[in-house]
């Protein structure tokens, strides 16, 4: 696979597509309000996409090959928010339930994360 398709199926993949919606309403500063059974049928088929497109991608690969990545995204799943937890605390006036929040929201294990480690 060429990298300008590996791009492209990337770019058009749901998630990707899901987030860009979002984007642009917030960038229009729409109005547009979902019911909660939509957030939440977008929410499981989003986790759903994530797990079917990893465990596809995972398929092939032997568990010697497999061991040393898993091991390196659990380690920065759990130091990065750490890390980040004790960083915001330097020079902020934030409190401790705001930097944990912080914390969780952006260390966590997240399609970001699960992108950057495939």
């Amino acid at each position: 696979m060429s990298e300008s398709s590996i791009l492209l199926s990337n770019l058009i993949s749901v998630p990707v597509l899901v987030f860009l919606l979002g984007f642009i309403a917030a960038l229009f500063k729409s109005d547009v309000k979902l019911p909660d059974q939509v957030y939440q049928a977008i929410s499981v088929f989003l986790l759903f996409s994530i797990g079917l497109k990893g465990g596809h991608s995972l398929k092939g690969i032997e568990l010697s090959a497999f061991v040393a990545p898993a091991l390196a995204t659990v380690a920065l799943g759990a130091v990065i928010p750490l890390f980040a937890y004790f960083a915001l605390g330097v020079g902020n006036k934030l409190s401790i339930v705001d930097r944990g929040s912080f914390a969780a929201h952006y260390g966590s294990t997240s399609l970001v994360t699960f992108t950057a480690a495939l």
